[in-house]
């Protein structure tokens, strides 16, 4: 048998390994960000936060099911569709305006 007709003994799961560790991994991307009617939203303390929130932000609050949150929705509907996909806590901008979504 030549040297190059041989198994190999080197495993390949070294290799695998190497690759799914990589930065730009999509497996550790998907468990901590995820994409909602067109925001990215990361997985910040229990709550899902888009990209796009800084502090300074003015915010508005409001918990589902009230009639504050339906006014809100009838309003703004995309609050309600990003609502819908992911549940507990939301931190969302729109137009530069921050909602927090309970």
């Amino acid at each position: 048998m030549t040297r190059e007709a041989r198994p190999s003994k080197r495993s390949r799961a070294p290799e695998a390994e190497r690759d799914n560790k990589s930065v730009d991994s999509p497996v550790k991307d998907e468990a901590a960000t995820r994409k909602v009617s067109g925001h990215r939203f990361r997985q910040q303390r229990g709550a899902w936060v888009d990209v796009n929130y800084n502090s300074s932000m003015a915010m508005t609050g409001v918990r589902r099911d009230t009639e504050g949150y339906r006014a809100l929705v009838a309003d703004i509907p995309e609050l309600g569709r990003i609502a819908e996909q992911l549940g507990g806590e939301i931190i969302v901008v729109v137009k530069g305006r921050a909602y927090r979504i309970r």
